[in-house]
């Protein structure tokens, strides 16, 4: 190791492209295995078998690919969904959804989807490989390094969840690679530069690159420090004002905050050393499940810290603690029993940070840690150098399930999409209303407004109409709104209870099509709804 801890042996990045290539093609060759068989049909099947967010973050792909070919910039303000009033969302990832709206316009949501899966898992393992190098770590050590973050079990249990929106994490040990080096105010800038392109690609990333910037970069000389956490602050900022701006607008999509936000989905402290992932159900539909993994991996926390500890790693060590800190939340559970204040309550009311809930992703910066603790204790080793890494993938991906939360899913489809494409064009309000926008999902197929938004059944207004004891004044009103077709599906999952049940049979006198699968469709033109 380094005589001066502290100071990392800094590799020049030539010559490091083509191990970091390499690390990347192997994390890629690993996630479409463990996914099989989504790669014979990776626009049917989807990765994550969660049933969990895909719809909604399939139509976003699908939003910023239409708001491209309209010849706009995809903004705040939209009507394609939650009709009349619309929507104003801040579409997460919007940089990679704007690079991959080629790949949506080729092979629909569902393939930009599963390539953002796969990729982040891969871009991931060669950013950390690349870091580690950087560091003086050998390669076998990097190998560690990649394996341990690449695929850390908060990282895994996301991408089960189907959030690839918030896993473009590659950027937190681009970072961390840059900032370690101080030799030139070029490398200062670009730390900080790849700091605010993270917070621009989701914001859990953002907090993080931040805090390794805040962490890792030497102190001096000043005006190097200052410059890269100068630039990446203005990026952080202005996505952290869009995002606050967005939360406030009238009809938001983003759920505003409650008491019950400091205990869905932070890190509890018995987890972080459970082994297993605790997957739960949904009440309303078997098929959909999530899990809150924070577990750190017993073989990434054995070798982890002890690379850490014996290469006196203390800023790495001061990183790991803090962001275990963050991934607890604002209040400390135990049990589900609250214990004291955490330190990220003092963070917890900043633009942008207070609608950030998540707080076990902050377990994946933990993972990048004890990645580069095992890859220094890994560097040490004169023989069996490959073995950490093979500890590590064989925890993680066969002991702790990691394998079972990359397999794969089909979409929730009743052929709905395919009866409303063969018909003309016009807003769509489905029946039952759903928690789980699959008919905003639906809405990439048939290409009409929806009145589904997304964590929104139904807006207020089109809620009120259905509430109409008569159901022919409930079907007046509808069409007044400006809905064409009535869509009723008999086999809805996660259906809501907001709706007036007597109405798809008093539109049955205008269904124009119907499926084997329980679909009708009504249009509202085609019924004579104003006699008494």
């Amino acid at each position: 190791m380094a005589q001066n801890p502290e100071q990392d042996l800094i590799l020049p990045t030539k010559g490091l492209l083509a191990g970091a290539i390499i690390a990347t093609l192997v994390a890629m060759i690993i996630v479409v295995t463990a996914s099989w068989p989504m790669i014979t049909d990776p626009t049917g099947m989807v990765l994550g078998a969660s049933q969990n967010d895909f719809y909604g973050i399939a139509w976003g792909l699908y939003h910023v690919w239409e708001s491209l070919r309209g010849g706009t910039f995809p903004g705040l303000e939209t009507h394609a969904i939650a009709w009349p009033e619309g929507a104003s969302l801040l579409v997460s990832d919007l940089p990679e959804a704007i690079l991959l709206a080629p790949v949506t316009a080729i092979g629909g949501p569902t393939l930009a989807f599963n390539v953002l899966q796969v990729l982040h898992h891969a871009l991931a393992a060669g950013a950390a490989w690349w870091c580690a190098r950087r560091m003086g770590i050998s390669n076998a050590g990097a190998a560690a390094t990649a394996a341990a973050f690449a695929f850390s079990p908060a990282f895994l249990a996301t991408t089960f969840n189907q959030n690839p929106d918030v896993t473009a994490w590659y950027w937190v040990p681009l970072t961390a690679g840059l900032a370690v080096d101080s030799r030139s105010i070029k490398s200062s800038l670009l730390a900080g530069t790849t700091a605010g392109l993270a917070a621009w690609c989701n914001p859990y990333g953002g907090v993080m690159a931040l805090l390794v910037l805040l962490a890792l970069h030497p102190t001096r000389p000043v005006h190097r420090w200052g410059a890269g956490l100068a630039l990446a602050a203005v990026f952080a900022s202005f996505y952290a004002f869009m995002l606050e701006s967005s939360v406030r607008a009238r009809h938001s999509v983003v759920p505003k905050g409650s008491r019950m936000d400091t205990v869905h989905g932070v890190a509890q402290l018995c987890s972080l050393v459970t082994p297993r992932p605790l997957l739960q159900s949904d009440i309303h539909w078997d098929a959909s499940r999530f899990t809150h993994w924070s577990y750190l991996g017993t073989m990434a926390l054995l070798l982890g810290i002890a690379g850490l500890l014996l290469g006196r790693r203390w800023r790495w060590l001061l990183l790991f603690s803090i962001s275990l800190a963050f991934s607890l939340g604002p209040v400390i559970h135990l049990h589900g029993q609250e214990l004291f204040p955490g330190p990220y309550a003092l963070l917890d009311n900043l633009p942008g940070l207070q609608w950030m809930h998540l707080g076990y992703r902050y377990t994946v910066l933990s993972g990048l840690c004890l990645g580069i603790g095992a890859g220094l204790l890994t560097t040490t080793l004169r023989r069996f150098t490959w073995v950490p890494v093979l500890l590590l993938l064989g925890d993680v991906m066969l002991v702790s399930s990691g394998w079972r939360l990359l397999a794969p899913d089909r979409p929730f489809d009743d052929g709905s999409c395919q009866l409303l494409k063969d018909l003309p064009p016009g807003p769509v309000l489905d029946l039952p209303p759903t928690h789980g926008e699959f008919w905003i999902f639906s809405s990439t197929c048939h290409g009409n407004p929806v009145a589904e938004g997304i964590n929104l059944p139904l807006t207020r207004s089109v809620h009120d109409a259905l509430s109409h004891n008569d159901p022919m004044a409930a079907l007046l009103a509808l069409r007044s709104f400006g809905f064409r077709y009535l869509v009723y599906h008999s086999n809805s999952p996660r259906a809501d209870s907001g709706w007036f049940p007597e109405l798809p049979t008093a539109g049955q006198r205008c269904a124009v099509a119907e499926n084997t699968q329980g679909v009708t469709v009504m249009d509202l033109r085609e019924c004579n709804l104003d006699f008494r």
